[in-house]
């Protein structure tokens, strides 16, 4: 059998090339940074409010300063960038940085140190109409206060919170009136709901819509709401080309 015979340089290059590659393990930083949020997660905030970016709460890294790492924060979250939004034709004044979308949205944070690690943290962001919860189908009783005689069946219909202007809810094929469909919205102000004049074209046969609560308050007083329950009463003026206007008033009945 013969014999391995190692000689001493080769136990020294072995040594050599042991400690280079012990030395360049200790050197080589492979330990992500550290951080936390600042704030709440899930954020969650109400539809036109202005969005508050939280932060990070805390920073560290094991060899790099944490004043010298690397923060970025990306997110898809619809801000006003001027002091206006055009909804349905209405100039409407809210702030730069208001949100102007519903929706859940990721935030995302990425901390680098100057090796290249990198910790990544994320924040839901929930921006939501107050009236969300109107959202929902209705089951709605119709009186014709001109023409007591005149009377309907009860109808189904689904209300559907604004997704860029609070407050503000739709009525999808609104009282269910015959031979056509009309989309009218409504703004909600506390109890109390708003349906504005609309006006539907062709000019040559077009619809009135406005709210007529009580003939001394403007600006197409309704009704109230509950918002217990989320029931609703509206009661509103109507006509038509070659029609007489006819007030009527509506109970809307949650499923």
């Amino acid at each position: 059998m013969k014999k391995k015979i190692f000689s001493t340089q080769s136990f020294l290059l072995i040594g050599i090339l042991l400690l280079s590659v012990l030395y360049s393990c200790k050197d080589k930083d492979v330990t992500a940074p550290r951080a936390s949020l600042a704030g709440p997660n899930p954020y969650k905030i109400t539809l036109n409010q202005r969005y508050h970016e939280y932060g990070l709460a805390t920073l560290w890294d094991n060899l790099d300063d944490s004043a010298s790492l690397n923060v970025t924060i990306v997110h898809e979250i619809d801000t006003l960038e001027k002091e206006f939004l055009n909804v349905d034709g209405d100039n409407i004044k809210l702030g730069v940085g208001a949100t102007i979308q519903t929706g859940e949205f990721t935030v995302t944070y990425t901390v680098k140190d100057a090796a290249g690690n990198k910790t990544v943290l994320t924040r839901s962001v929930i921006v939501a109409n107050s009236l969300s919860k109107f959202t929902r189908q209705y089951s709605v009783t119709k009186t014709n206060l001109s023409d007591p005689l005149d009377t309907y069946e009860d109808y189904d219909t689904d209300l559907e919170a604004y997704e860029n202007l609070n407050n503000r809810i739709l009525f999808a094929n609104f009282s269910n009136f015959e031979n056509v469909s009309l989309s009218v919205h409504a703004d909600v102000r506390g109890d109390s709901i708003f349906i504005p004049l609309h006006t539907f074209p062709p000019a040559s046969f077009s619809y009135l819509i406005e709210g007529k609560y009580d003939e001394t308050v403007t600006n197409g007083f309704a009704g109230m709401v509950n918002r217990s329950n989320y029931g609703l009463e509206i009661t509103f003026t109507a006509s038509s080309t070659g029609t007489a206007t006819q007030d009527f008033h509506e109970v809307y009945t949650k499923y």
